[in-house]
């Protein structure tokens, strides 16, 4: 369940990131290519909001296989707010 109250109204990746908890913001470090160590929120805020941008994002997506980009495309151009597990692995044949 997300740490914000209402998913549909986030308009920035910014706000998407601020309204994680610490705990849901390391995990998401653990995904960075970085070396950089951040303990506070706003810190962790920072560091991720920074990988997020336009050339970053993209080499993000480059290191990613067939099916997590299938992943984050299913939802992406989803209407619902989170990823139906069900529906992809009906449509994919795997998670």
């Amino acid at each position: 369940m997300p740490y914000y109250q209402n998913p549909e109204r986030i308009s920035t990746i910014a706000e998407a990131v601020e309204n994680q908890s610490v705990e849901q913001l390391k995990k998401l470090v653990t995904f960075l290519p970085t070396t950089q160590k951040a303990a506070r929120k706003a810190e962790l805020v920072s560091l991720v909001v920074n990988y997020l941008n336009k050339t970053n994002l993209f080499e993000l997506w480059r290191k990613l296989d067939n099916l997590q980009q299938a992943a984050i495309a299913e939802i992406v151009h989803s209407s619902e707010t989170q990823f139906d597990a069900v529906k992809f692995k009906a449509k994919y044949g795997q998670l």
